[in-house]
């Protein structure tokens, strides 16, 4: 492990694998030590995952619901081939379920799918989020046991929400590095590829929302703070003795101090389903067995379309009785998942069964399911108002209702959701309900109650003054004055410098202010970077001033005030070798701008950006052969949502991209 500039990890080598056996490939844990190349061509390459944790990046603030340690991780795929899975609707689970796709290449490297596994949990698909809720990674604080291990479990982070997609390629060194970088979609549809391509990290910056441990009750002292890839165990991988990275952290007076790093082996047991079998069709009541190689589990678990069902502490064969009727008929997955007595997880390969509990002429409705908001909570703002529809002949339609009036237009596609606007409707207690409707014409309506608190919009954000500087070197912008006392400050910062990741770096000063960085995305050559400052007073005539780490270079410095800001929200970045610039930046609140800076290391050529955003400052370099850029979305969000920047093209270029939120004062 070595630390790259700007205190990004940056791990070596790949570990190599031969061609598994079909036994190997449903629980695989074979290690091949030492860099090596990948397999040959024709043999299956798997994914290798790893959580990566950035140890500057921890930090105890006072969040919304009360102290939170925070931190920064990245999902790293080490492995030889991509994780590739592939997410689709289940109109008898109503959820989405996934397949992993197995990956090769022929001698003319291209890849295909030559196998496919059912992932047990389910993709749950938030649309207020704009992404999946999904296992992918766990976090929390544990106790130091007498030995000086990881002990007990102090305190969890609620993580859920994960995107499943490059960030950015954090390892070129790997072979076939970059494989898979170009399959993935948008975060915010649900019905594309999500996955990590060979080498690239799935990054989430410490101020995302979820990239927390709370901290009420917890006493300051020594704790180890783990982080899991693939906890249950979901994924066919290369290596999974690596899937945990463990930190001892010593909280003290609102500061972290940080120990050693440990890699624990994490090889999981194997679990196999024994009944019913595959391809089975059941009802009324089902005996789930299994066997497992974990000797004496603490708990043995039955999963149904990734919900639990059942669960056993008495031994072999881990019997348990499952009803069928609580689910509508048609096709669904069941998966064992066993708990080991030190807390290790494993689970079985996925089995596809079929329910019918069928007895003559179909009258009943959906079976409906409120997601969102929780029954009885207190609500204000933008609410998003979801509901789980399920139904054997399948969902035609689901109306959202309001005191029983309809509630913006019918749904008649996954996902079942609804932005409300509650400032529209009076304080006080109301009653939220959704009627879906089968392709049988059968209805069902469920209704719950919430309480609707007054809140106050955010203040419409806007571009009070916009400035920029282009040259080599050190780059001074003209004098600038702000209009009024408190805004914030954004320096969007590109730069050209030394061909390869991180060899190019900036420092921000002037006005007056105190400036810190925010992002920085130097995976490809160059680098692109946002620093922010905040203003009590009016600024009047004054420049600031950008200085690359590596001089000699050319680049561009845009600073751009924005009236009504209270703080820098979310940040992202991201970077490819090639590819359609663009990344997301997760759970951007409502009335915020999202503004982000490029660079081209490869080409001067124009953006083309989507449509809702625009490029506000861009310099064609020609005599670099370079472009820098400054993009934005074109007026502030109206809905708390994820946000993508993206450019159409060009695509054949390498990129560096960052982009930071800016929150409105209310």
């Amino acid at each position: 492990m070595t630390t790259a500039p700007g205190g990004r990890s940056r791990r070596l080598g790949a570990l190599g694998c031969a061609a598994l056996t079909a036994a190997a490939l449903a629980c695989a844990s074979t290690t091949v030590g030492g860099p090596a190349d990948a397999a040959p061509a024709g043999t299956v390459h798997l994914p290798d995952l790893t959580t990566v944790i950035p140890t500057d990046s921890f930090s105890i603030v006072d969040g919304p619901d009360g102290r939170e340690f925070r931190y920064t991780h990245l999902v790293f795929n080490r492995g030889e081939g991509p994780l590739r899975i592939e997410p689709s609707y289940s109109e008898a689970a109503g959820t989405y379920l996934g397949h992993q796709q197995l990956m090769t290449h022929d001698a003319g490297d291209t890849w295909s799918v030559v196998d496919q596994r059912r992932i047990a949990d389910a993709f749950t698909f938030h649309a207020e989020h704009g992404h999946f809720h999904f296992p992918l990674a766990t976090f929390g604080l544990f106790e130091v046991a007498p030995g000086g291990g990881v002990g007990a479990a102090v305190t969890m982070s609620p993580k859920v929400g994960f995107c499943i997609s490059d960030s950015y390629i954090y390892d070129d060194s790997l072979e076939h590095a970059g494989v898979g970088h170009d399959w993935w979609g948008s975060c915010a549809d649900p019905t594309t590829l999500r996955g990590l391509s060979v080498g690239g990290a799935d990054e989430y910056d410490y101020r995302d929302p979820g990239q927390s441990v709370p901290l009420d009750g917890v006493p300051d002292g020594t704790y180890w703070f783990r982080a899991m890839s693939d906890p249950n165990n979901d994924f066919v991988e290369s290596d999974e003795s690596n899937n945990e990275t463990d930190v001892l952290v010593t909280l003290s007076q609102g500061t972290v101090t940080v120990g050693t790093t440990t890699e624990p082996d994490t090889t999981p047991c194997t679990s196999e389903l024994v009944s019913p079998a595959g391809g089975d069709t059941v009802s009324g009541t089902v005996a789930l067995t299994s066997t497992t190689s974990a000797g004496n589990p603490a708990r043995v678990r039955y999963l149904v379309d990734g919900t639990p069902v059942g669960s056993t502490t008495a031994g072999a064969p881990y019997a348990v009785d499952w009803a069928s009727g609580t689910v509508v008929d048609g096709q669904h997955w069941l998966a064992a998942r066993v708990t080991t007595g030190a807390g290790r997880v494993c689970t079985s390969p996925v089995r596809a069964i079929t329910v019918d509990n069928s007895s003559g002429p179909d009258h009943a409705g959906p079976m409906v399911t409120f997601t969102d908001p929780e029954a009885g909570s207190t609500v204000g703002g933008r609410v998003a108002v979801a509901v789980r529809a399920v139904d054997a002949s399948g969902v035609d339609h689901v109306q959202f209702l309001l005191d029983g009036k309809p509630l913006k237009a019918a749904r008649t596609a996954p996902p079942y959701t609804v932005i409300w606007n509650s400032r529209e409707t009076t304080a006080g207690t109301h009653h939220l309900g959704a009627r879906a409707v089968d392709t049988r014409g059968n209805a069902t309506t469920r209704t719950i109650r919430v309480e609707v608190v007054p809140t106050t919009p955010p203040k419409p954000l806007s571009i009070d003054v916009s400035v920029v500087a282009r040259g080599s070197d050190s780059l001074t912008t003209p004098k600038l004055s702000t209009s009024y006392r408190r805004e914030v400050l954004l320096a969007l910062v590109s730069y050209d410098g030394p061909a390869g990741a991180d060899g190019q770096s900036a420092k921000v000063s002037g006005a007056g202010l105190t400036w810190h960085l925010v992002k920085r995305s130097s995976s490809q050559s160059g680098v692109s970077e946002i620093w922010a400052a905040r203003t009590t007073a009016r600024v009047g005539s004054r420049t600031v001033t950008a200085t690359p780490a590596t001089p000699g270079y050319d680049g561009m410095l845009s600073v751009i005030s924005v009236r009504n800001g209270a703080r820098v929200g979310v940040a992202a970045a991201a970077g490819a070798p090639s590819g359609a610039p663009d990344f997301y930046v997760p759970a951007v609140q409502e009335g915020s701008l999202v503004l982000a800076a490029g660079n081209d290391w490869d080409a001067a050529v124009a953006r083309t950006p989507v449509s809702g955003q625009i490029v506000r400052r861009q310099w064609l370099d020609t005599a670099a052969g370079d472009t820098f850029w400054v993009q934005a979305l074109t007026r502030p969000t109206t809905a708390h949502r994820l946000v993508t920047i993206r450019d159409t093209a060009p695509t054949a270029d390498q990129w560096n991209y960052v982009g930071a939120e800016v929150v409105a004062r209310h």
